[in-house]
């Protein structure tokens, strides 16, 4: 399965959409009994660059595509920052 991205502009990030990104996904990452397949990542090199696994999109696939998520190849570990995972399951490993 591929994973999704969502790019957020930088008036976005400034209404703070960022923010109800993430808080939306660890909603649904929560209802859904915190999967470990499901990670969230930010992109440092790019930002507003979010990156969500194949796990991710099979419980927020609604939630990405309202952000307009596209298909993306998996993200080298050193090139992303996890989000959400890593403050749930430090010892998380989806990349």
């Amino acid at each position: 399965m591929k994973w999704r991205k969502v790019v957020l502009s930088e008036a976005d990030t400034a209404k703070g959409s960022h923010t109800t990104l993430q808080l939306a996904f660890r909603n649904l990452f929560h209802n859904h009994g915190c999967p470990r397949d499901a990670g969230m990542y930010q992109v440092p090199a790019r930002p507003g660059e979010y990156l969500f696994s194949p796990g991710a999109w099979a419980i927020a696939w609604t939630l990405l595509e309202s952000y307009n998520a596209t298909e993306c190849n998996a993200p080298k570990k050193s090139e992303v920052v996890p989000q959400l995972v890593k403050l749930l399951h430090e010892e998380a490993k989806i990349i």
